[in-house]
């Protein structure tokens, strides 16, 4: 999983992975989901995720659980196929006159480039995954309750709105906390490793980004070539009580 950003001071536990703090109950990717994270979203569909799995996810351990990666007993190979065949991304997709999807979705040197072309079901399916990716994390690194507490007792992750992807937008930029890499098209990107970006900061690249509604979120620079921009997203994380 990404990396851990920025611990609010009024919190008392680690903020969800990959995520930077917007307010005590909402965290938000700081860079759009790239390539190395979308692919270990499929690799977990091949090895044990399914939706039968999300939808028990509650009756796991909340701390000391065993290897989670031994749970793929609970998916049959015939849900497997069904779930890849939604989640799988179109190789085809041109990025450039003369680039495909597949030609660098696999390439080291793009690891940690925004994915594009996804559907909003696929964006919609990566977040209903995350969610019980990063609470099976917390369970199997946490031996005992009183480690366990460190962590959120329950996360959401999903799309963002485009009111909250306006505001959080807004907010950043005022605070001088807003990364705009402005480079186009996405092979030229040129991303790097989570660790290597300004800390603190929200990143946004030459792309749209999908949201809750019909709808995509453009940055501000870009809003006169939306039509153009190649589609990506990121997720917003909600922080859920025990009631």
């Amino acid at each position: 999983m990404a990396q851990e950003r920025k611990l609010p001071s009024n919190s008392d536990f680690k903020p969800p992975p990959g995520t930077i703090y917007v307010n005590d109950s909402l965290y938000i990717d700081f860079k759009p989901v790239d390539h190395l994270m979308y692919s270990e979203f499929l690799s977990s569909i091949k090895d044990f995720w399914s939706e039968d799995l999300h939808d028990s996810i509650d009756d796991f351990p909340r701390f000391d659980l065993e290897d989670y990666s031994e749970l793929s007993q609970s998916i049959s190979p015939k849900n497997a196929s069904a779930l890849l065949n939604t989640a799988r991304l179109d190789v085809n997709y041109k990025i450039d006159k003369k680039t495909w999807l597949g030609d660098i979705f696999n390439n080291a040197y793009y690891y940690y480039n925004p994915i594009v072309s996804i559907s909003k079901n696929q964006a919609a399916l990566f977040c209903k995954w995350r969610s019980d990716l990063v609470l099976l994390n917390y369970a199997s690194s946490s031996k005992t309750k009183a480690e366990r507490a460190n962590f959120p007792f329950k996360v959401k992750y999903r799309l963002p709105t485009n009111t909250e992807m306006r505001k959080i937008y807004r907010s950043f930029s005022n605070s001088k906390n807003l990364y705009v890499i402005n480079k186009e098209p996405p092979i030229k990107f040129e991303s790097q490793s989570d660790e290597n970006y300004p800390p603190g900061n929200l990143i946004f690249y030459r792309i749209k980004e999908i949201t809750l509604e019909n709808k995509s979120f453009t940055p501000y620079n870009f809003s006169k070539d939306q039509d153009s921009l190649h589609t990506g997203f990121r997720c917003i994380c909600e922080i859920l009580s025990d009631n």
